[in-house]
């Protein structure tokens, strides 16, 4: 789980890889997601699947919600810009590696699988008003892996 001390400037939490501990065998996989291990809450979950490959969905953040971002299904790019445009790359995989995703940072994910599933648990109820958008496009770099 993500330390308290992985924070960025004004001691702000930063956006953190959570390995998670998925159980296989020859049934097949188990991922169990224990809330109280958390960095918060979870009040809401959702799927996002049937994106097309190559495509760019997000682009927005919250200004209070916290989110675990699971990729259930393929691989799934994810980009994280802070308040001061610091752009930082997420590869997410496999099912036992999650972001942590805190408030005020944008997020864009690009969906790099034929059927790839991104699972998101929230830390708050839908609201519109939350949403927080970057003025600033995304740099030609930001999907570089190299």
């Amino acid at each position: 789980m993500p330390s308290h001390k992985n924070t960025a400037p004004g001691d702000q939490p930063k956006p953190t890889i959570i390995h998670l501990e998925g159980l296989a065998d020859n049934r097949g996989c188990l991922l169990p997601v224990d809330f109280s291990s958390l960095p918060f809450e979870p009040k809401r979950m959702f799927v996002v699947s049937d994106v097309p490959v190559g495509c760019v969905r997000g682009g927005h953040g919250h200004h209070t919600e916290h989110q675990l971002l699971i990729a259930l299904q393929g691989e799934i790019d994810v980009v994280t810009r802070d308040s001061f445009g610091a752009e930082v790359l997420h590869p997410l995989n496999t099912q036992t590696v999650a972001l942590y995703l805190p408030p005020k940072y944008v997020a864009w994910q690009k969906y790099l699988s034929c059927h790839a599933s991104l699972l998101v648990l929230a830390s708050n109820c839908y609201d519109p008003a939350d949403y927080l958008y970057s003025d600033l496009p995304l740099s030609d770099s930001a999907w570089d892996r190299s």
